[in-house]
């Protein structure tokens, strides 16, 4: 009997794992806009029309959480193309194929009704402008969809010089451009979404940046790929620069990068324990006031500061027992 209910349960899970595949196909008309400066005409501007790979999830990771738990998404197949008229708009017959074991379903609609969905992807592309990108979900009870691509605006080129504290012409430098709180948050490059613009100078100095977004461009900093160099505390450059709206090119002129170095902090309570620090911790360099946060958590009670101009710094901490530490006239040297 054991015998006959293990075989019943073999022969289950193989019809499970072999259950026949269902299809599901469907096309939807979306009709759209590209929006950028009132005064540029937007015709010419290419629409593509492609499957998310993550069915509208965050990451690969998030998406097999929800599969382990529902089980796995169809093989979607997107495709849809087309191009924008003088006023920027546009309609786009978007086809739409699915296949799989399991068909995803949504209650869509006014009143809602269960249906077969998709997550689609509108991107618009032109030369010599920024890519912009929008995700719907598209489903076959609502025959026609909108999407609206924002902020179409032209890309910007950013050259200049780098060279050094004596003013001599720095080659073969990597650069990033990256804003204030991207640079500054810890001692290392970490974009929030996806990978920063760069350039590498040439043997005198002279770099460019290509195909720079200015939205949200507040606040931007040009910073080398070396815990070696960092930007002269000194130069306007230091507060960062700010993109034009109305120009597809900014030169800075020179921006002069001075030796760096760094130190390593461990806070000891009185019984010679590493202590735990409270979130107030600066290094301040006095004569400009320039207030840096340049550091990563090594251990408990012990921080590094990297990439500090050289220089002479007053280390301040907050929450170390209870009480506030002030260690004046550091030298940093690069």
């Amino acid at each position: 009997m054991a015998r006959i209910a293990c075989l019943l349960t073999i022969l289950c899970l193989s019809a499970a794992l072999h259950a026949e595949e269902q299809t599901q196909e469907f096309n939807v008309a979306t009709k759209g806009n590209v929006l950028g400066n009132p005064h540029e005409r937007l015709d010419g501007v290419s629409i593509d029309a492609k499957a998310d790979e993550f069915w509208g999830h965050a990451d690969q990771k998030t998406l097999e959480r929800r599969e382990k738990a529902e089980g796995p998404y169809p093989k979607v197949t997107v495709t849809g193309s087309a191009t924008t008229g003088p006023d920027g708009a546009f309609t786009i017959e978007v086809k739409v194929k699915l296949v799989g074991q399991r068909i995803p379903k949504v209650k869509w609609g006014k009143p809602p009704v269960e249906t077969c969905y998709a997550q689609v992807t509108f991107t618009a592309s032109k030369p010599g402008y920024v890519t912009r990108t929008t995700l719907i979900m598209v489903t076959p009870i609502e025959p026609i969809n909108t999407v609206y691509l924002s902020q179409f605006v032209k890309a910007v080129t950013i050259s200049g010089r780098a060279v050094s504290k004596s003013n001599s012409p720095l080659g073969d430098v990597k650069l990033y451009l990256a804003s204030e709180g991207e640079y500054l948050i810890r001692d290392h490059i970490r974009p929030p979404q996806g990978p920063l613009p760069q350039a590498k100078t040439d043997k005198d100095g002279f770099f460019k940046f290509e195909g720079v977004d200015p939205v949200g461009s507040s606040g931007r900093m040009i910073i080398p790929d070396s815990e070696n160099l960092a930007v002269d505390p000194k130069s306007p450059h230091w507060y960062g620069i700010s993109l034009p709206n109305d120009s597809s090119e900014l030169k800075v002129g020179d921006v002069a990068f001075w030796p760096a170095g760094g130190i390593k902090v461990t806070f000891l309570d009185q019984k010679g324990a590493k202590a735990i620090v409270g979130t107030h911790l600066e290094m301040v360099e006095p004569s400009g006031g320039r207030y840096l946060t340049l550091r990563s958590f090594i251990e408990q009670g012990v921080y590094e500061f990297t990439r500090l101009p050289e220089g002479r710094y007053q280390l301040t901490a907050g929450g170390v027992e209870d009480a506030n530490v002030t260690i004046p006239n550091i030298e940093v040297k690069g």
